[in-house]
């Protein structure tokens, strides 16, 4: 702050009259008509104070008695003892500790530093030893310390405790177990760890040369299963959302939709991996139709009186209309569909559908042509006529209905001989 002489402060040029603070503070004066004076006051002194006013734990006993001067101690606790809990106590809130929480203990010494840095930036230095007893010369045991269960918490074992439980994901089938034991002479036996179908019991037995075996239940509980593992999806002429419940495996079972007499629909299945959340889209085909010149879903249009076949059956990742190119693209499996007519009519296919009287089934690049120049030309997921073949990846051709059309194919993501778009 700038005041000049006449009480006028000062920024970057001269501003109102507010007066200036007398030399005894007790007013305000215009100007100073004394003698100069210069004035420093402590504002907030930095405390030098790094000392713990006390330690905090859990277990076990300490020595020497805490004394905020002393900075070595010893805690004694028994071979049961697996983690300890430990707390410094500041004098002064602007002290800054660091070594606070929670430790797990291996067997012999556990050596622990707590710093405390004072709010001056000097730090001091506790050390604890945890030491947890070890098994006496001559004394064996086949209990055991704990197991490590990889992805999943350790389980330590209490001391008379022989019945734990262990709750895991549903889609879990199998854990990594490894035991420590006491005893360098103890075996242990796992059993019910390897192949985990539901919830169950899972043994362990540890045996030692100079001990009674000793026996520990775990008690595996499968959570968060899907109280419902099977969803079937008829046709509603529009798409439909699956969100997978859970993380895992899902079978994926389709069928094409049947076309006119010949014109079988075909079938398509796979094993997909999905996480929880994750959408498919469902479109499921129709049965072929009797109208004329009709558009119908995830199959096609008829044209100069023909009628539809049966409509593709597919899972789809990116949602839209059924004829939407990228929606269209975005297919990982297709059942394909029987081909219209009342002659001889394809089937749905494998790679490949099966031909008509009139018209060739679709293939993995190609619909299946047309009967006569005057239909609409079939392409890449949808069937078109006279008379369509039935819908596929590619659809089959449109033919003449008394010789009857083609059937669609059909295609698998990642399939022997399948041709991705």
């Amino acid at each position: 702050k700038m005041i000049d002489g006449k009480g006028y402060e000062w920024t970057n040029e001269k501003g109102n009259y507010v007066g200036m603070p007398k030399t005894d503070n007790s007013g305000v004066m215009t100007g100073n008509t004394g003698n100069g004076l210069a004035k420093i006051t402590l504002l907030d002194a930095y405390s030098k104070n790094n000392y713990l006013k006390d330690l905090n734990f859990n277990k076990g006993t300490i020595s020497p008695e805490f004394s905020p001067i002393k900075t070595s101690y010893i805690i004694d606790v028994d071979m049961y003892t697996h983690t300890i809990d430990l707390e410094g106590i500041p004098f002064e809130e602007t002290e800054k500790i660091v070594g606070n929480g929670t430790y797990e203990l291996e067997l012999g010494d556990n050596i622990i530093n707590i710093y405390v840095t004072s709010q001056s930036g000097d730090t001091k230095i506790y050390e604890i030893n945890v030491r947890r007893k070890t098994l006496e010369e001559g004394y064996h045991t086949s209990e055991l310390q704990k197991i490590e269960i990889k992805n999943f918490d350790t389980i330590y074992f209490e001391k008379d405790v022989y019945e734990y439980d262990l709750t895991i994901n549903y889609a879990t089938i199998s854990l990594s177990v490894t035991p420590y034991a006491y005893d360098e002479e103890a075996i242990v036996k796992l059993s019910g760890f390897g192949y985990i179908k539901k919830s169950g019991t899972a043994i362990i037995t540890v045996t030692e040369p100079n001990s009674e075996p000793t026996v520990y239940k775990i008690n595996i509980i499968k959570e968060g299963a899907p109280t419902e593992t099977e969803f079937e999806y008829n046709y509603t002429g529009n798409y439909q959302t699956f969100e997978a419940p859970a993380t895992g495996y899902y079978k994926v079972e389709l069928w094409g939709g049947y076309g006119f007499g010949t014109g079988y629909g075909g079938y398509t299945s796979g094993t997909i991996k999905l996480e929880k959340g994750e959408l498919l889209y469902v479109y499921v085909g129709n049965r072929g139709t009797t109208g004329n010149n009709k558009t119908t879903f995830n199959n096609g249009t008829g044209n100069q009186g023909g009628y539809n076949g049966g409509g593709a059956t597919d899972i789809r990742l990116i949602a839209g209309n059924w004829d939407n190119f990228d929606s269209l693209k975005s297919r990982i499996m297709v059942a394909g569909a029987g081909g219209s007519g009342s002659g001889t009519m394809g089937a749905g296919g494998g790679l490949v559908g099966y031909s008509g009287r009139g018209t060739a089934g679709g293939t993995q690049n190609n619909a299946g042509g047309r009967q006569h120049t005057s239909y609409t030309l079939s392409y890449f997921g949808r069937a078109l006529g006279g008379c369509t073949g039935g819908n596929g990846y590619y659809p089959g051709g449109g033919a003449t209905c008394v010789y009857g059309a083609g059937g669609g194919s059909s295609y698998i993501s990642g399939h022997e001989g399948v041709d991705s778009i």
